[in-house]
């Protein structure tokens, strides 16, 4: 018997990280985007959050010309989109839902969802809300474009990552069974949440139960959701054999295809690894305020910023035990580690700033290094160009006039101060005399090196 595969006329691949870069999952639909893109052109589309739909979105170029026929029905529909470009290799499209108009109806759409799928909103809380109505909103888009003439008779696949999307893929089956679905989960949330909790996964692994963690855990929104679009959908995929055995135990489903993760070698920097190293070493030498060498050991790691489930607690312990080697085996050795990890910082510290201008500073782009002392004081080092010469770089000479020192107060003579100034108590008699005024009448007198010298009388009395 033989199997007939057929080629899909469209495919819709929604996500909460399309041009939204949050984590992993971006970097895998970014990276082999052209990939698809060469095999569908642009009967690929990527359905991804309006997150600030007033804000520029660095990763999408609006084209207002491309799919108007189903931006006008959407609309009609109440289901507001931008249509543009995703900014990565391929450049294929990418279709941005404004999902906030659907919080009016959250509370319908979570008791059809529970009438309909079993999915439990009940506990629901923070990022699942905003998550929901997106994926509502993108299955009800892609509903929507099959009554167009464009996607009439059509085959089309629906690919839905993560429990984000799984809501609306399972509204877009019901209404809309024509359209093939693949849910794919790149790591159960519910497993996520217990190793996030310190708990052991793998070694108990076989002793865990998905409901009953999720109910410990506060997690049955998302795992509830999670699971029923695992079972709901035509396709369900995971990306390990790993994760496949994640969802066997805790979603109660083995994955119908593993499709192993990973990203396209040409999604990488192509800047010279030398020209890497150095921005690297250059960076953290600005930092630390010590100048790393060019032979230093430099190991990193990167994910989204999320301490247990990304492995910074194994990656540190790590660190831990090549330290204790190194000092042992090769104590000269300087190894760099880095933990690359967005954290959304917008601008400078304005404290930082403030500091900077106590000190004449008025533009970071003008410091070369800046280091916080241990009592809090900042020390800035400016680039050369950026740095007032002195004398020595302008070729001046500047006579030396030593310390400023007082000699008499109150017309006292202070012996201990003539060696500071080189002089002796004859000398300053000898310049009161010329100046006609006896020592007691003098309030104060200062002389330097040089000999210079300034005399302030008593007042009269």
């Amino acid at each position: 018997m033989t199997q007939n595969l057929q080629k899909p006329d469209y495919i819709f691949e929604a996500s909460w990280e399309v041009c939204n870069k949050v984590g992993g999952i971006y970097t895998v639909l970014s990276s082999r985007a052209h990939i698809l893109k060469d095999e569908f052109g642009d009967n690929l589309i990527f359905i991804g959050p309006d997150i600030n739909p007033d804000k520029e979105n660095a990763d999408f170029r609006e084209d207002k010309r491309l799919l108007r026929s189903l931006k006008k029905a959407a609309a009609a529909e109440g289901i507001n989109i931008r249509t543009g470009r995703w900014a990565v290799e391929g450049n294929p499209i990418a279709i941005l839902i404004d999902f906030r108009p659907f919080f009016e109806q959250k509370n319908d759409i979570y008791s059809r969802a529970w009438n309909l799928f079993g999915v439990n909103s009940l506990q629901a809380y923070g990022d699942y809300d905003e998550a929901s109505m997106f994926s509502y909103a993108a299955g009800m888009l892609v509903k929507c474009a099959t009554a167009q003439d464009a996607f009439k008779e059509k085959r089309i696949v629906y690919q839905a990552h993560e429990w984000m999307t799984g809501l609306g893929m399972m509204f877009l089956k019901a209404e809309a069974p024509q359209v093939a679905t693949i849910f794919t989960t790149h790591a159960t949330s519910i497993g996520r949440s217990i190793a996030g909790n310190n708990k052991l996964l793998y070694k108990y692994f076989h002793g865990y139960n998905g409901d009953q963690m999720a109910s410990e855990l506060s997690m049955e929104a998302k795992h509830s959701v999670e699971k029923k679009a695992a079972h709901y959908a035509d396709c369900f995929t995971t990306v390990s054999s790993f994760t496949d055995r994640e969802c066997r135990q805790l979603l109660e489903k083995a994955a119908d295809v593993v499709l192993p993760n990973g990203f396209e070698r040409s999604a990488r920097p192509m800047s010279p690894v030398a020209q890497s190293r150095h921005i690297l070493l250059d960076t953290a030498s600005a930092l630390i305020g010590e100048v790393l060498p060019a032979d230093t050991f430099i190991i990193s790691t990167s994910g989204r910023n999320d301490y247990r489930c990304k492995g910074f607690d194994v990656y540190l312990e790590s660190l831990a035990q090549l330290s204790a080697r190194l000092r042992e085996e090769a104590p000269q050795k300087r190894v760099l580690a880095l933990i690359e990890v967005p954290c959304w910082v917008k601008e400078p510290r304005k404290d930082l700033l403030e500091q900077l201008r106590q000190q004449n500073v008025f533009s970071l782009n003008d410091v070369q290094y800046c280091i916080v002392e241990t009592n809090g004081a900042l020390s800035v080092l400016e680039k050369p160009e950026k740095r007032l010469p002195n004398a020595e770089e302008a070729g001046v000479v500047i006579p030396d006039k030593k310390l400023e020192t007082v000699v008499i107060s109150d017309g006292k003579l202070l012996r201990e101060s003539l060696a500071l100034c080189q002089s002796s108590e004859k000398h300053i008699r000898k310049l009161l005399a010329s100046n006609q005024i006896a020592i007691e009448a003098v309030f104060l007198m200062t002389m330097d090196g040089s000999g210079d010298y300034r005399i302030i009388r008593k007042e009269s009395t």
